[in-house]
């Protein structure tokens, strides 16, 4: 049932975020994903001392 689920949700262009790095430096990532395909990717370098962010902004084309 599982597998289904996946499956079902892979033919919908859904969002997903995720946030990684150290002690230092952390990112926070925001993507679209449809079909197993990314596409409008787009991270964000926060700085934890200042609060502030830069905006990264890529884009996959397949």
């Amino acid at each position: 049932m599982r597998k289904l689920t996946w499956y079902l949700r892979q033919l919908l262009p859904l969002v997903y975020w995720t946030t990684y790095g150290g002690k230092d430096k952390k990112e926070f990532c925001i993507w679209k994903m449809w079909l197993g395909k990314c596409y409008s990717i787009t991270t964000f370098k926060i700085d934890e001392c200042t609060k502030n962010y830069t905006k990264n902004y890529y884009t996959k084309k397949y």
